[in-house]
């Protein structure tokens, strides 16, 4: 069975966040510059290297893992490690200084961020917070949307939508998302902001939440 959509889903968004709150530094204006970006890019460039960052988020699907049935669990600690590795690669990518900075027209002619960009837009709405601060807002936004039922509804068809792909093991597939989806959705519902950040390191022992 093949539960990489499952593990993307939580993965993508605590990865996102982690980038996010790294950017503390870069600029908000409209008028923001073509260097500024690029510093951004290489800041994300760094981040996506730091082995210490992804094994953060390799103890976070550890623990998601342990919800499940033993077989299950280890089918999902394989695919969580193969996505995990996957998501670098596209979070490389989409950092970028050609995709950051030239797609976007930050640099060259240095027009404003188009207004449409929604994930690069909530990108660089937390870049400006201290670290700590950012990545609790980013927690409690990925919380916000996990409780809209319509949102949960969507996760559900694409993951349903991805087992039509798995070939003779799409049976198997829908019936784990069936089961086991809604069990994955809640667990990433009741995430704690301050704790999370605290466990990847933004946030200190001394600050409440």
């Amino acid at each position: 069975m093949d539960m990489k959509m499952v593990w993307s889903l939580g993965i993508i968004l605590t990865l996102v966040l982690h980038v996010d709150a790294r950017f503390e530094c870069m600029s908000l204006k409209k008028d923001v510059t073509c260097n500024s970006c690029l510093e951004a890019s290489r800041k994300a460039d760094k981040a996506l290297n730091n082995k210490n960052m992804f094994k953060e988020v390799n103890l976070l699907s550890n623990q998601v893992c342990q919800s499940l049935p033993f077989d299950l669990k280890i089918e999902c600690l394989k695919k969580s490690r193969d996505q995990i590795h996957r998501t670098r690669i596209q979070l490389q990518e989409y950092f970028h200084e050609k995709s950051l900075c030239n797609s976007t027209g930050l640099c060259h002619h240095q027009s404003k961020v188009p207004e449409n960009n929604e994930i690069l837009g909530k990108s660089l709405s937390y870049m400006k917070e201290k670290p700590c601060t950012g990545c609790r807002r980013a927690v409690r936004d990925i919380v916000w949307r996990l409780k809209d039922p319509r949102m949960k509804s969507k996760l559900t068809s694409a993951l349903l939508d991805y087992c039509e792909e798995a070939d003779e093991h799409e049976d198997q597939c829908k019936q784990a998302v069936y089961r086991y989806g809604s069990i994955i959705l809640n667990k990433l519902e009741r995430l704690k902001p301050y704790d999370l950040c605290l466990m990847m390191g933004f946030c200190d022992e001394e600050i409440s939440v």
